[in-house]
């Protein structure tokens, strides 16, 4: 797609080129194309970069994967999630993309208060749960550093596809390619217990002396629906913004409690020990979600100018000054008649006659 712009007295139009077909040469050639690159030395520089930044985000992932993959810890984990992820999008996002997405206030109102949010429930859950001192402890710098570099896995994500024009199932496929090479060395060298007891030393985990086993076919479920989760992933990166996945990462948290809530006090037969930060925890939750509705625009406050700049009401302020240009520039078009004489566009008649009929 490209884009081009012109200022006219002070008035902004806008225009989209789609569908420009740039593969006729190969999915890199083409993005040479775009970034001008015209020697072999900034061609292989550019890719270097590339694979530099895939490899960095299949770690990224891997890390805070493993390490915040821990159902012991239950929802506590969310705030500890939303905190980290938020603090990495503020901070890091305006470094490396420069053109980073422009929050308006009635999506920057919801952020700032389930970032409080998350801060308040975190220094709750380790005033009044035991456990959670003992899960985490100096640990919590870990949990917290992990979804920090999760957040900034979706700024590179949006960087490569947005700035530099990587093709999604490029990133896919790398990513394949150096989780393949991984899985084969790890293997290779190390069972499986022996690579827990590798984290079991840094982290402190409960429960964890039996390894879960699965058979064939669920392996291929949770394969097929991995590979469908780090694709739709990308689209909504792609299309919309990293703050858009932290989104629906919270709306699902509410999606997901009722088998959440399933596993762990039906089938595992697990108690409350805590009512009031479970129920706060739970509550915090609905109140992600609420405020999510309200970043996507699916809820529509109007007070304190929450509306202003809705997508809806900036499409009709263009439409409504459109229409108010059109009226202006027709106000200006006048019809001249010379004496009553039509002249008609074709018509064979010689420049002495004009000369004659427009000099009566």
């Amino acid at each position: 797609m490209a884009l081009f712009q012109f200022d006219i007295d002070n008035k902004t139009l806008i225009f989209q080129l789609k569908d420009v077909n740039l593969n006729k040469e190969g999915m890199m050639e083409s993005v040479f194309l775009l970034h001008k690159f015209t020697t072999k030395k900034e061609k292989i520089f550019f890719f270097i970069k590339i694979i530099a930044i895939i490899i960095i985000i299949y770690f990224t992932e891997e890390i805070y994967f493993i390490i915040s993959n821990n159902h012991i810890l239950d929802r506590l984990i969310c705030p500890i999630r939303n905190l980290g992820i938020l603090i990495s999008l503020y901070i890091f996002s305006p470094l490396i993309n420069r053109h980073s997405f422009v929050l308006y206030k009635h999506q920057s109102i919801p952020l700032i208060i389930i970032f409080i949010l998350s801060i308040l429930i975190i220094l709750f859950n380790i005033l009044r749960i035991n456990r959670f001192g003992k899960i985490f402890g100096l640990n919590f710098i870990y949990y917290l550093f992990s979804f920090i570099l999760m957040g900034i896995e979706l700024i590179l994500i949006k960087y490569l596809v947005d700035i530099e024009f990587i093709s999604i199932f490029f990133i896919l496929g790398l990513k394949g390619v150096i989780g393949t090479i991984v899985f084969l060395i790890v293997n290779h060298f190390y069972s499986l217990s022996e690579f827990f007891d590798i984290f079991d030393k840094l982290l402190i985990f409960e429960y964890d002396e039996t390894y879960e086993n699965f058979d064939l076919f669920p392996k291929i479920v949770y394969l097929i629906s991995l590979l469908l989760v780090q694709f739709l992933k990308i689209i909504i990166i792609n299309k919309f913004t990293e703050h858009h996945l932290l989104s629906v990462i919270m709306i699902t948290d509410i999606i997901y409690f009722p088998f959440y809530f399933i596993e762990k006090f039906w089938v595992q037969k697990f108690h409350i020990t805590t009512y009031s930060s479970f129920f706060l925890n739970i509550s915090l939750g609905f109140i992600n979600f609420f405020l999510m509705l309200i970043f996507n625009e699916i809820l529509e406050c109007k007070f304190w100018g929450l509306d202003i700049n809705l997508k809806k009401n900036i499409n009709k302020r263009q439409d409504d000054e459109l229409n108010l240009g059109l009226k202006e520039m027709n106000s200006q078009i006048t019809l001249v008649t010379v004496n009553d004489y039509d002249f008609k566009v074709g018509e064979s008649e010689s420049d002495d006659n004009f000369d004659d009929n427009f000099s009566q």
